[in-house]
């Protein structure tokens, strides 16, 4: 399912990535399990992010017939550019769409952005989800019945599968191989087209996914930064945003949709990572760092909210 505006990776590394299923199983002399069809929602044409013009196979009818809807996202630069593809009449009929062919026990599929028109078909309400990490906050924030989980690559609940940014189109791709017509052909998939299982987007996480807009947080963040090694308050924050402690965790909640502590806390860990990968101090020294007394704590956190250990996010340093 093409939108205009579609990242054309999205779309070439999905037809890919089905296009050597089936010719693998071919050469196995199988038949091939997958026919498929690029739509679009309107017209014959649809223009990608890159403008270039795709001549689609069909439009919105095909889902009436489709076993598997994949839907990659559209370019997006900033929160605003989110705002303006759900805003799109093209996009509110793709998720009714999507709605009603999921009704029917389709799989439905969508990376990036595009876990933003499942969200908005309601297909996530309840469910765990995933897009690009640094649009988490945004999805969580727009629909609140959706639990986020943004470290993930792919999310697979029953026939609905998400994954995060634009290249985990490939994972996403590769998961349906897997359920349609088994988890040797995917693998074989991956030998040929030279593809790596991405478990977790937390590596690829930048320092500064906590930045917001609003001058009061951008004080409070800089002051926290200047402060980790020796701990910050709540109160010294909001006083640091000229805000009361109320008032604060208010703005908080509404930029980043987590609570003050949770804010730290995500401070802590975002430059727990920038060292990992770019310094060659040990756990414990980065520990210190960043307030936490031990290097087990640290350790704990990095599993239990970003799914991932120290030794992932080394990169040009071994762990020390």
């Amino acid at each position: 399912m093409a939108l205009d505006g579609v990242t054309d990776s999205g779309v070439s590394v999905a037809l890919d990535v089905l296009r050597a299923a089936n010719a693998l199983s071919a050469r196995f002399g199988l038949p091939a399990p997958f026919s498929v069809r690029v739509v679009g929602a309107r017209g014959p044409t649809v223009t990608t992010a890159a403008g270039i013009v795709l001549r689609v196979g069909g439009t919105l009818r095909q889902l009436q017939t489709s076993d598997v809807v994949l839907v990659p996202g559209c370019w997006t630069e900033a929160p605003e550019d989110v705002d303006r593809l759900l805003a799109r009449d093209d996009v509110a009929r793709v998720a009714t769409a999507l709605r009603r062919a999921h009704d029917r026990g389709v799989i439905v599929g969508a990376s990036c952005t595009g876990s933003f028109v499942l969200a908005a078909a309601g297909l996530l309400d309840g469910r765990k989800a995933t897009t690009t990490w640094w649009l988490a906050d945004v999805l969580r924030a727009r629909y609140p019945c959706v639990d986020v989980t943004e470290h993930q690559t792919l999310i697979v609940d029953g026939t609905l599968l998400c994954a995060g940014t634009v290249f985990a189109m490939a994972d996403l791709a590769l998961a349906v191989v897997a359920r349609v017509a088994g988890p040797i052909l995917a693998h074989q998939c991956m030998k040929v087209l030279l593809l790596d299982e991405h478990p977790s987007q937390a590596p690829y996480m930048a320092l500064r996914q906590t930045t917001t807009d609003e001058p009061g947080l951008r004080e409070a963040e800089a002051y926290a930064r200047r402060h980790l090694a020796r701990g910050v308050s709540v109160s010294q924050l909001a006083r640091a945003a000229g805000m009361s402690t109320r008032t604060f965790a208010r703005r908080v909640e509404a930029a980043l949709g987590t609570t003050p502590l949770g804010f730290i806390q995500r401070l802590r860990l975002e430059t727990a990572t920038h060292l990992l990968e770019t310094s060659p101090l040990s756990l414990s020294e980065i520990a210190a760092r960043v307030g936490y007394r031990d290097a087990g704590t640290l350790r704990r956190l990095l599993r239990d909210k970003l799914d991932v250990a120290p030794r992932q996010l080394r990169r040009t340093h071994p762990a020390a």
